[in-house]
């Protein structure tokens, strides 16, 4: 049997209203969607923490082993003059070598101090200059070729000699102080920028739902003439 007009209207009026998704149910769904998203923040954020904690340690570690091995206490002993020898290609100028202590060869010092060592002359009179002759043993040894061979200029060239050892010394010690950390401001979520750390899940909990919220229009309430607080 058909239905009538009345009942046809009444079928598509009750499908429609089924078919429209509710208020309640856009809010439900809103908030389900932001729990959601919080869980995966405060997920990922528990991740990264972890991979922050395993980094620092990874860094203290690798920076007390490397501070452990630095040669930052490097001192020289003295000069050894039966090692003087004519230089080459300038026979009217000599080689001497000073002997240095250290408790192992590394790789940072030797390196500072070719880089330290660069244009420093031990006899300004002279094209001179100095040159690092190592060994895998905690001895080595320091040369300042094509210098006077006045024995008094010596004792000067040996205080150059020890002034680029210590030098060595501070730039490697230099080399193992870390950096400054540096703060940055973290942006918002919805735009702009922020001046305090990184944002909670509450933070970002609160700033969704006020987003949220500002999409939905306000129903427009009509005011009765009679009303005190409408417009006359």
């Amino acid at each position: 049997m058909g239905l009538s007009s009345s009942g046809r209207r009444g079928l598509w009026h009750s499908l429609a209203t089924d078919l429209h998704p509710s208020p309640s149910l856009d809010r439900l769904d809103a908030e389900a969607e932001i729990d959601g998203r919080a869980s995966e923040a405060r997920a990922r954020n528990a991740h990264d923490e972890d991979l922050e904690l395993e980094r620092g340690e990874s860094k203290g570690t690798e920076g007390m082993r490397r501070a452990a091995e630095a040669e930052t206490d490097v001192r020289l002993t003295g000069l050894i003059p039966r090692l003087t020898s004519p230089s080459r290609n300038h026979v009217e100028l000599v080689d001497i070598w000073f002997s240095i202590e250290r408790r192992q060869r590394t790789y940072e010092w030797d390196e500072a101090f070719v880089r330290v060592a660069e244009g420093w002359r031990p006899d300004p009179r002279h094209p001179s200059h100095f040159a690092l002759f190592s060994h895998p043993s905690s001895t080595a040894l320091i040369v300042a070729r094509q210098v006077s061979p006045d024995r008094n200029v010596w004792r000067e060239i040996e205080v150059e000699a020890r002034a680029l050892v210590n030098r060595v010394n501070r730039a490697v010690a230099e080399q193992l102080t870390p950096p400054a950390p540096m703060h940055r401001s973290s942006g918002s979520l919805f735009g702009g920028r922020r001046d305090t750390g990184d944002l909670s899940p509450r933070t970002w909990l609160s700033e969704a739902a006020q987003a949220i919220r500002s999409l939905v229009p306000k129903p427009n309430i009509p005011v009765s003439d009679g009303s005190s607080t409408g417009a006359r």
